[in-house]
Protein backbone atom coordinates (compact mmCIF):
# COMPACT_ATOMS: atom_id res chain seq x y z
CA UNK A 1 0.00 0.00 0.00
CA UNK A 2 0.89 3.93 0.30
CA UNK A 3 1.16 6.29 -2.10
CA UNK A 4 2.60 6.25 -5.25
CA UNK A 5 4.78 9.29 -6.18
CA UNK A 6 5.85 9.97 -10.27
CA UNK A 7 9.43 11.65 -10.51
CA UNK A 8 7.48 14.79 -12.25
CA UNK A 9 4.56 16.46 -10.74
CA UNK A 10 1.53 17.21 -13.15
CA UNK A 11 -0.42 20.33 -13.06
CA UNK A 12 -4.21 20.46 -12.98
CA UNK A 13 -6.13 20.63 -15.93
CA UNK A 14 -6.20 24.33 -16.67
CA UNK A 15 -3.09 25.41 -14.94
CA UNK A 16 0.34 26.14 -16.41
CA UNK A 17 3.66 24.95 -14.19
CA UNK A 18 6.59 27.62 -14.02
CA UNK A 19 9.62 26.63 -13.16
CA UNK A 20 11.19 28.62 -11.38
CA UNK A 21 15.62 28.23 -10.76
CA UNK A 22 16.30 28.78 -7.35
CA UNK A 23 17.28 32.48 -6.02
CA UNK A 24 18.53 33.51 -2.82
CA UNK A 25 15.54 35.95 -1.97
CA UNK A 26 14.92 39.21 0.33
CA UNK A 27 11.49 38.46 2.11
CA UNK A 28 9.08 41.40 3.65
CA UNK A 29 5.77 41.16 4.61
CA UNK A 30 3.58 42.66 2.74
CA UNK A 31 1.92 45.53 4.97
CA UNK A 32 0.23 47.40 2.40
CA UNK A 33 -0.25 48.76 -0.88
CA UNK A 34 3.41 50.36 -0.41
CA UNK A 35 5.04 47.20 0.23
CA UNK A 36 6.40 46.30 -3.24
CA UNK A 37 7.99 50.04 -3.91
CA UNK A 38 9.41 50.67 -0.47
CA UNK A 39 11.12 47.74 -1.09
CA UNK A 40 12.87 48.63 -4.66
CA UNK A 41 13.60 52.04 -2.86
CA UNK A 42 15.57 50.19 0.17
CA UNK A 43 16.97 47.89 -2.22
CA UNK A 44 18.73 50.52 -4.55
CA UNK A 45 19.68 52.58 -1.22
CA UNK A 46 21.31 49.25 0.07
CA UNK A 47 23.00 48.22 -3.25
CA UNK A 48 20.60 45.51 -4.08
CA UNK A 49 19.57 44.36 -7.36
CA UNK A 50 16.64 42.41 -8.88
CA UNK A 51 17.49 39.19 -10.60
CA UNK A 52 14.44 37.90 -11.32
CA UNK A 53 10.54 38.36 -10.72
CA UNK A 54 8.52 39.35 -7.44
CA UNK A 55 7.08 36.77 -6.02
CA UNK A 56 4.03 36.88 -3.38
CA UNK A 57 3.75 33.97 -0.85
CA UNK A 58 0.94 33.82 1.62
CA UNK A 59 2.07 31.54 4.94
CA UNK A 60 -0.46 28.51 5.12
CA UNK A 61 0.74 28.21 8.70
CA UNK A 62 0.47 31.88 9.69
CA UNK A 63 -1.31 33.74 6.71
CA UNK A 64 0.92 36.26 6.67
CA UNK A 65 1.36 37.65 2.94
CA UNK A 66 4.69 38.11 1.68
CA UNK A 67 6.79 39.55 -1.36
CA UNK A 68 9.66 37.24 -2.33
CA UNK A 69 12.70 39.54 -3.94
CA UNK A 70 15.46 37.45 -5.47
CA UNK A 71 18.46 39.04 -5.52
CA UNK A 72 21.06 36.73 -6.63
CA UNK A 73 20.73 33.04 -8.71
CA UNK A 74 21.67 30.12 -7.03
Amino acid sequence: GGAVWTAEPQAPDGWVEWVIPAYEYLRVEKDDENTFSQTLRYMKDNGFSLAGAVHDFTCPQTGINYMCFPIRKL
